[in-house]
């Protein structure tokens, strides 16, 4: 998810996936949504909605989170929202 500055009634948010079977530039692959669209579609997506313009967040997984803010990544603190939310739990894997 990349987050622009907002546009009018644009909320600036951009989903993507990270499959290289199809072109992310391609018009006719994209599609524009509501926010409430999304959120109903994929509902743990809206806490990342209210990111700051530069935002950039990439999931690979449960254990994998890049969150970076213009252009430079940003740390997730130990024992923070982020960490607690995609922490793996290895006491069952």
């Amino acid at each position: 998810m990349d987050r622009a500055e907002p546009e009018g009634q644009d909320s600036g948010c951009f989903l993507g996936c990270d499959d290289p079977g199809h072109d992310h530039n391609d018009a006719g692959v994209l599609k524009r949504a509501s926010l409430y669209e999304i959120g109903c579609r994929v509902p743990g997506i809206v806490q990342f909605c209210a990111l700051p313009p530069g935002s950039n967040i990439s999931v690979s997984g449960a254990e994998r989170i890049v969150v970076c803010l213009d252009g430079h990544d940003v740390a997730i603190r130990s024992g923070s929202y982020l960490e607690k939310l995609f922490q793996v739990d290895t006491a069952t894997s």
